[in-house]
C-alpha cells in the first residue's frame, strides 16, 4: 500500500517540461540591450532601460534649461534652431539627445514586437495629432499588457 501511494506521489519523466526550441545566443550586450531593435523585451526590462533614460532626459534638459543665452523667451522659432544647430553649445545638447532618443525608439520597438506587433506602428507618432494619443496608448499598452506567450514571429 504504501508503494502505491508513494509511487503516485513520486514525479516521473512526464511531469517535467523542457523548451526543445531554447535559444543558444549570448545574452545582449549591454549597448544591444539599451540601442538595439531586433527581438522582445518584457516589461520589468522595458520599465528598468525607460526609468534610467528618463532620469537622464530630464537631467539633460535641466543643465540646458540652466545653460541657455539670457533673453530666449523672445527669440522666435528660427533663433531656437539657429542656437541648437548655429553654436558649439547647442550642437552639444543636440547631440547628446540623439542616444537618448534611440533608444527610446530602441524600447518602443522591442516592446511592441513583445505584444506581437511590427515596430511600424511607431512610425503613428510622426502625425500630429495622431502621435500624440498614440504614443499616451504606447504608453499604457507597453507599460502594463503583457506580452504574448512563447515565441511569436518577432522573437
Amino acid at each position: 500500500m504504501a508503494s502505491a501511494g508513494a509511487s503516485s506521489m513520486a514525479l516521473g519523466a512526464d511531469d517535467f517540461q523542457f523548451d526543445m526550441d531554447m535559444s543558444t545566443e549570448a545574452p545582449p550586450s549591454l549597448l544591444g540591450m539599451v540601442f538595439g531593435f531586433s527581438g522582445r523585451i518584457g516589461r520589468s526590462t522595458y520599465w528598468t532601460i525607460g526609468a534610467f533614460r528618463f532620469l537622464l532626459t530630464v537631467a539633460l534638459f535641466v543643465a540646458l534649461a540652466f545653460n541657455l543665452p539670457a533673453g530666449i523667451e523672445n527669440w522666435n522659432v528660427l533663433e531656437f534652431y539657429g542656437y541648437f544647430f548655429g553654436t558649439a553649445e547647442g550642437l552639444k545638447y543636440g547631440i547628446l539627445f540623439i542616444p537618448l532618443t534611440i533608444c527610446y525608439w530602441s524600447l518602443e520597438a522591442r516592446r511592441i514586437h513583445d505584444r506581437g506587433h511590427s515596430a511600424l506602428w511607431l512610425l503613428l507618432l510622426f502625425l500630429p495629432l495622431v502621435g500624440l494619443f498614440y504614443s499616451l496608448y504606447l504608453f499604457v499598452a507597453n507599460g502594463f499588457f503583457a506580452g504574448t506567450p512563447g515565441r511569436n514571429e518577432f522573437g
